[in-house]
């Protein structure tokens, strides 16, 4: 599925949300997870009915970083 319209604009219809702040961050065998949330964090009530994303960071070779949002 593509979520672009080319490289940089966002195609109509489609909205993204990004990581705005860091809920938890671990250090795992295979590499670092984050979990982290896309309204900011500003009280207990913040995290109740909001998006989270799982970011999942590996490194399959020297000098290359592997990302997976779940």
């Amino acid at each position: 599925m593509k979520f672009t319209d080319g490289l940089w604009l966002v195609r109509d219809g489609i909205t993204i949300n990004g990581a705005v702040q860091n809920y938890v961050v671990e250090k795992t065998p295979e590499g670092l997870t984050a979990i982290t949330q896309t309204t900011p964090i500003t009280g207990r009530s913040a995290t109740l009915n909001s998006t989270l994303l799982n970011v999942k960071f590996h490194s399959p070779l020297p000098a290359v970083v592997g990302v997976k949002i779940i």
